[in-house]
């Protein structure tokens, strides 16, 4: 890792994938939670246009450096069991540190964002720059506009 990328990429966060599976012919969404190090954890500045108004707006936003552990959603959703694996997707939660909250089962996870306020958001955009020579990484934003 570069000396710059390194001092930058020194966060931990807590990611839960919200994933479904059918239990007893019902939808029952769950949470797999995982704890990753050496990410990066800031906030964006937004401008979005709203009729005849400009509306600024922070949002906060994750790289994740490329690792093993990462699936495409896809690849995730298949698994039979999620336990060391993780993926980023619109409705995943993340929280800035490593923390050890668990959700149950139908659980929104609005009560663990309540909890973590300013340092917890819900994925709304992903995107694998894992190809990226020297920078390979994952990013996830709060952002609600997908490019």
């Amino acid at each position: 890792m570069s000396y710059y990328k390194g001092r930058v990429w020194n966060e931990s966060i807590t990611i839960y994938n919200r994933y479904q599976t059918l239990v007893s012919g019902k939808t029952t969404t769950k949470w797999n939670r995982t704890v990753l190090s050496d990410c990066f954890f800031g906030h964006q500045k937004n401008q979005v246009v709203d009729g005849l108004t400009i509306v600024s707006s922070n949002t906060f936003i994750v790289r994740i450096p490329a690792n093993s552990a990462y699936l495409s959603p896809e690849e995730y959703y298949a698994l039979a069991t999620k336990t060391g694996k993780f993926t980023i997707n619109k409705g995943d939660i993340i929280v800035r540190g490593s923390v050890t909250d668990t959700l149950a089962d139908n659980d929104s996870g609005s009560a663990l964002l309540t909890k973590y306020f300013g340092r917890a958001f819900t994925v709304n955009r992903a995107v694998d720059n894992s190809k990226l020579t020297y920078t390979g990484h994952y990013m996830a934003s709060e952002e609600k506009q997908w490019r």
